[in-house]
């Protein structure tokens, strides 16, 4: 990936602020200032001119730009859901915004019978997941000094607060033990069973992770995938613990990320008291590949985690864009996940690190 594809973002954001929030003359802004090659970051992007025509501040945002496969990539490596993405079944929405697919509830054996006997005829149950589109946005507040800068420095700064919003507003979900809405899916911890850790010590930690794997064989689905999601410092604790022989007992399968044999994925997005065993092969994926990106610097905001929908009805934590010479960068990106088994084990009240 080369230094213009890293900092892709960046130059779309600098490059839609000096053109004022008109995406007519991006492109033209971004060879200007970061000469003809950045042409092949932004052909690849869909640009459409939005109308403004209701009043209030969200109206304002106007989209300007779509961002395509090139966005999914800069996400990757910040994102626990994008690291899995490829090893899930990803399936695109329908043209009725939705994806509905059928999932065996029972299953079916054959028998043995003697010569002319009757074959036994088993009976199979189905029931349906649905995946629909779901909204992930995110605001981010910044400085028009900060976006007037073309250097690296700048650019990466502005392009990170905006990848690091969505990929923790979206991977504290994935996570979570919060249960499905019409307008976020559900965490991981909802599917399969949670079972409280045994303690801290090797034998305590090698128990833990033996009785998570027996429990996801249990369910008697093949593992294809089986993945281990766990925190930054729960990682960093394995490393070091030591066996009798003061040998440290996890260290040669983590550097090549593995435990007990399989995947291990560690992320800061992951909560320290828990760990989570997922077969991936079983999880149901979909991402809309046009990420909606926004700029403005005339609106007023709510700045704060649960906003009011009335700014009329805000009586604290508002600022508006102009006075303060500042502009908000607003991206929304449509997706939902699923799993069709739940092949899934969550340790909690995990105390190793």
């Amino acid at each position: 990936m080369t230094n213009l594809t890293k900092l892709s973002l960046g130059k779309t954001i600098h490059s839609l602020f000096l053109a004022g929030g008109n995406a007519i003359y991006l492109n033209e802004l971004a060879d200007q200032v970061f000469g003809s090659s950045s042409n092949k970051d932004f052909d690849k992007a869909v640009v459409a001119v939005g109308q403004s025509n209701v009043v209030g501040w969200a109206s304002e945002l106007t989209t300007i730009q779509q961002l395509q496969q090139q966005f999914i990539e800069l996400l990757r490596p910040r994102s626990l859901l994008y690291q899995l993405r490829d090893m899930a079944l990803n399936l695109p929405f329908g043209i009725d915004g939705k994806i509905t697919i059928p999932r065996q509830t029972t299953s079916t054996n054959s028998s043995w019978i003697g010569e002319g006997g009757a074959i036994k005829v088993s009976a199979l149950s189905f029931d349906n997941i649905e995946l629909t589109p779901k909204n992930n946005a995110v605001i981010s507040v910044i400085t028009d000094e900060l976006l007037k800068r073309s250097d690296p420095g700048a650019l990466d700064i502005v392009q990170s607060d905006v990848l690091n919003s969505i990929s923790s507003g979206v991977d504290t979900t994935f996570t979570s033990n919060d249960a499905a809405t019409a307008t976020s899916p559900a965490g991981l911890q909802t599917f399969g069973t949670r079972t409280a850790s045994v303690g801290n010590s090797l034998d305590n930690i090698s128990s833990d992770l033996k009785d998570m794997t027996n429990r996801l064989l249990d369910t008697n689905l093949t593992m294809q995938k089986p993945v281990f999601l766990m925190s930054e410092a729960n990682r960093n604790t394995l490393s070091w613990i030591r066996d009798g022989l003061g040998h440290r007992a996890f260290d040669d399968e983590l550097k090549d990320n593995k435990l007990n044999g399989f995947d291990l994925i560690s992320s800061n997005h992951v909560p320290s008291d828990i760990i989570i065993l997922i077969d991936v092969s079983q999880l149901i994926l979909s991402i809309d590949e046009l990420p909606t990106l926004s700029l403005t610097g005339s609106s007023t905001l709510h700045m704060d985690d649960a906003p009011s929908d009335d700014l009329g009805g805000a009586t604290t934590n508002v600022q508006n864009l102009f006075q303060t010479n500042c502009h908000g960068i607003r991206c929304i990106s449509i997706l939902d996940w699923n799993m069709r088994h739940p092949a899934v084990e969550t340790l909690h009240t995990v105390s190793w690190s």
